[in-house]
C-alpha cells in the first residue's frame, strides 16, 4: 500500500470517528434544531449508543423537536430516553414541559412529581410545576414552588417573574412589583418584566409608573407589539383615544393578526364617534377570531347607536353565546329589545346583566323596563355610590328632577340627569315634561351614550 493510499484511509477514518463524537453530542447544535435532530438521529441508529448515552441522545433529539413546537414528537423521544433511564429526571422534567405545551397540566404534574422524587433540589422543576399550578389557578401551591426553587438557587431570575407573575393574579400588586423589580435589577435590558412590572403599576393606578414601563419595554424592544398593545389600553382607560390609537396601530403593524388591537382601536374610534373606522377594526377583530365575545359586543353597540337594531341583535346574541356570563351584551342587549318596546325581554336582559355585576346602570334600566311592562318593581343593582345612586334615587323619590340637575357636572352627568328625569316624567304621565327631558338630553349627550339612543327612540314613539 502507497503512503498516500494510506494517508487518503487515514484521514476517512478520522472523519468518522469526528462525525460520530459530534452526533453523540447532537445537543451542541442547540441553536439548529434541525441539525440537531439529525445528528441525534444519526447517533440513536448507529447502533453505538447504549444506556445512560442512547437516553441521552433520544433526550437531546426530543428537546430540539420540543424547539420546533412539535410535542407529539418530543414526547415520544423523551418516552424512549425514560425507557432507556428511569432514573433520568431530566426527561421526566422536559416530558412535563411538553405536556404543559400540549395543554396537558395532569400529565405534567405527574412527570414533575417524578422528577422531584429522583432529584429533590431540581430548583428548575419547582419552577415548571409552579408555573402548572398557577395555570390551573392553584396559586397557593403556585408560590410554594417558586419559593422552593428559589431556596434552591436564590439567583433564578425565572423563578421571580413567576412568582410575580401569580402574585399579579392573586391581586398582590405590591409583591407583584417586587419580584419584577428583581428580575429588571437582575436582565435591565430584558423588556418583558417591564411590560409585566406595568400590568402591575396599572392595576394599582399609578398611571405614570405604567406607562413609563411600557415606555421602557418598548424602547428595549421596538417590535415589542404587547407593550404597544398594554400602552394603548391603559391610554384608553383613561381617555387618551386619540394617543391610543396610535399606539394600537403600531402594535397591528407588527402583527398583523392581532385581533386584541384591531378591537381595542375600534373601541377607541368608537368613543371618538368614527364608526365607520371602528366597525372596519371590529370586523378585522371577528375575522380573526371568531370566538372573540367581546368583539362581537363592540360591534353590536356601534350597530345600535347607528339604529341598525337587527344586526345589533345578532351580535349581541352571538357574544352570549361565546360568553353566558357577559353583563354588558344582555345589557346592550336589553337597550335594543326596550327601543322596539319588548320591554319583557328587555327585563329579562338587565336582569341578567344585573345578577352578572350588580351594576347601577343596569339596575336603573330593569327597574325602567319592568314599569313599562306594568308591573311596580323596587330597583335593584348596587353601586358604590355617588352619581349612579343619585339616578337611582330619582327613580326611589329621594331626590327631585330640578336637585338633581343641579348637581350634575359635565356634560356626560347633565345628559343622563335630562334623560332620566324624561323618564321618570314619563312613568308619572306627564309626556310634556317627559319629551323636554328627551329633547335636552340630545342636545347635551356624546352620541356614543346610550342615553343618546334612547332618547331618540323615546321621541319617536
Amino acid at each position: 500500500m502507497s503512503t498516500q493510499s494510506f494517508l487518503a484511509l487515514f484521514i476517512l477514518a478520522s472523519c468518522a470517528l469526528d462525525a460520530h463524537a459530534l452526533d453523540t453530542r447532537c445537543m451542541e447544535f442547540e441553536a439548529k434544531p434541525d441539525v440537531a435532530i439529525s445528528a441525534c438521529t444519526r447517533a440513536i441508529e448507529s447502533g453505538n449508543l447504549q444506556g445512560m448515552a442512547l437516553a441521552k441522545a433520544y433526550l437531546d433529539r426530543g428537546a430540539a423537536w420540543y424547539e420546533k413546537g412539535d410535542y407529539d414528537s418530543a414526547i415520544s423521544n423523551f418516552d424512549a430516553s425514560i425507557e432507556q433511564d428511569p432514573a433520568l429526571a431530566e426527561a421526566y422534567n422536559r416530558r412535563g414541559n411538553a405536556h404543559y405545551g400540549k395543554g396537558q397540566d395532569e400529565l405534567a404534574l405527574v412527570d414533575f412529581d417524578s422528577a422531584l422524587k429522583i432529584r429533590p433540589r431540581y430548583a428548575e422543576v419547582y419552577n415548571n410545576r409552579g408555573n402548572v399550578y398557577a395555570h390551573l389557578g392553584k396559586y397557593d401551591l403556585a408560590l410554594a414552588d417558586f419559593d422552593a426553587a428559589l431556596k434552591i438557587n436564590p439567583g433564578y431570575a425565572s423563578a421571580y417573574f413567576n412568582r410575580g407573575n401569580t402574585w399579579y393574579k392573586k391581586g398582590n400588586f405590591e409583591l407583584a412589583i417586587s419580584d419584577f423589580d428583581i428580575v429588571i435589577k437582575a436582565y435591565p435590558r430584558f423588556p418583558i418584566p417591564y411590560n409585566y412590572r406595568g400590568f402591575a403599576w396599572a392595576k394599582k393606578g399609578n398611571y405614570e409608573k405604567a406607562i413609563r414601563d411600557y415606555d421602557m419595554a418598548i424602547r428595549l424592544d421596538p417590535k415589542y407589539a404587547v407593550a404597544f398593545f398594554n400602552r394603548g389600553s391603559l391610554k384608553q382607560h383613561h381617555g387618551d383615544d386619540r394617543n391610543a390609537i396610535a399606539d394600537f396601530d403600531s402594535a397591528i403593524s407588527i402583527n398583523p393578526d392581532y385581533g386584541a388591537a384591531y378591537n381595542g382601536r375600534g373601541k377607541s374610534r368608537t368613543e371618538l364617534g368614527d364608526y365607520k373606522k371602528a366597525l372596519l377594526d371590529f370586523d378585522e377583530a371577528i375575522g380573526i377570531d371568531r370566538s372573540n365575545a367581546d368583539a362581537h359586543n363592540n360591534r353590536g353597540f356601534v350597530e345600535y347607536l347607528e339604529g341598525r337594531e337587527k344586526e345589533a341583535l345578532r351580535d349581541f346574541d352571538r357574544a352570549v353565546s361565546i360568553n353566558p356570563d357577559f353583563a354588558i351584551a344582555y345589557s346592550n342587549r336589553g337597550h335594543v329589545l326596550f327601543n322596539q318596546g319588548k320591554f319583557g325581554k328587555a327585563a329579562e336582559d338587565f336582569s341578567q346583566a344585573v345578577q352578572l355585576s350588580r351594576d347601577g346602570y343596569a339596575g336603573i334600566w330593569l327597574y325602567l323596563a319592568r314599569s313599562r311592562h306594568g308591573e311596580s318593581p323596587k330597583m335593584e343593582g348596587s353601586d358604590s355610590g355617588g352619581w349612579v345612586m343619585h339616578l337611582q334615587d330619582l327613580f326611589s323619590g329621594h331626590i327631585t328632577p330640578r336637585a338633581l340637575l343641579a348637581i350634575s357636572q359635565g356634560n356626560g352627568q347633565r345628559c343622563e340627569a335630562n334623560f332620566y328625569t324624561g323618564e321618570f316624567e314619563l312613568l308619572r304621565g306627564s309626556k310634556k315634561n317627559a319629551r323636554e327631558g328627551f329633547r335636552a338630553a340630545i342636545r347635551t349627550c356624546p352620541r356614543q351614550f346610550v342615553e343618546y339612543a334612547e332618547a331618540k327612540a323615546e321621541l319617536s314613539r
